[in-house]
């Protein structure tokens, strides 16, 4: 019986094709199609951590590996940008710590990548975007030299 009602339920549920069709249209996402577009998140990004995991050290397989994974995520770029605009809050507690779970393992897999193809110091590099927001707030910061007379305000 409880095959019976999961094979049904799985039938009723829509596909993650269907779910990025919603947000094209910009149509309200039901709590079952943020079930399947997490899942399909966190699927994907399994995915893309076995695939650094196996291809770290081989820059040519692990382009040609995201390659193919782009014709089985077709609606990747689709539902990664949704969720990633949606609050976590808003989602039932099981979706939530999916996407959580999916989100950690994209970050992690975006500095695996990064280090894996060699990328430092360009925006693929998270350490260098930290680097960098602290150098350009470092810049913007006014500068007072010695001699300089400087006013203060005190307030009553």
């Amino acid at each position: 019986m409880f095959v019976a009602a999961s094979m049904f339920l799985a039938a009723c549920a829509p596909s993650p094709s269907e779910v990025a069709t919603k947000i094209q249209e910009h149509k309200e996402l039901t709590k079952e199609d943020y079930s399947v577009a997490v899942g399909y998140m966190l699927k994907a990004m399994e995915e893309v951590s076995d695939s650094i995991s196996a291809y770290e050290n081989d820059r040519e397989k692990l382009v040609m590996c995201f390659k193919s994974m782009m014709d089985r995520y077709e609606d990747g770029n689709t539902i990664f940008y949704a969720l990633s605009q949606t609050d976590p809050a808003s989602l039932d507690e099981e979706t939530r710590k999916e996407y959580e779970k999916a989100m950690a393992l994209q970050e992690d897999n975006s500095r695996r990548f990064a280090a894996a193809m060699g990328y430092s110091g360009t925006v693929l590099d998270p350490e260098y975007n930290k680097e960098k927001a602290a150098a350009d707030s470092a810049a913007s910061a006014p500068v007072i030299a010695a001699g300089d007379s400087v006013s203060v305000l005190k307030a009553d």
